[in-house]
């Protein structure tokens, strides 16, 4: 995410007053090199990173068991989803119209099917959730 996005997000938590939790900016190939962020996050979010398999396999190394990987995309992202995918995630779609001009999106959750799943709602918002974006 740019600056100016995670600044953003670091404005919402604050006046949400969410404890725990902690917005991240930089780019996923540094993140994976460190081995600090290896398994840590209960969630990941990308928009406009990658198609859904390069999304996967970038992201799949930070999440924790049960954790789910948020995908904002295009209602044409659909045709990405592979048998590989299939295989690897369990995939949810929820299609919406951004508010102000109409134009329908996706936001895709894939939850990894090796890795036990015990994600809860709560846990979700006191652990850390990481923003992932291909900007510098």
């Amino acid at each position: 995410m740019g600056p100016v996005k995670i600044h953003f997000l670091k404005h919402v938590i604050r006046m949400l007053g969410i404890n725990g939790i902690e917005a991240v900016h930089g780019r996923v190939e540094a993140f994976g090199k460190d081995p600090d962020f290896a398994g840590r996050f209960d969630g990941v979010l990308a928009r406009g990173l990658a198609n859904l398999e390069r999304l996967a396999d970038l992201a799949d190394q930070f999440l924790t068991p049960g954790a789910i990987l948020f995908a904002l995309k295009s209602p044409g992202a659909r045709e990405e989803i592979t048998r590989n995918l299939e295989n690897r995630f369990a995939i949810a779609w929820d299609e919406y119209r951004l508010s102000d001009d109409g134009e329908r999106r996706c936001l895709a959750r894939l939850t990894p099917r090796h890795k036990k799943k015990f994600l809860n709602n709560r846990r979700l918002f006191r652990n850390f959730l990481i923003g992932l974006s291909s900007m510098s």
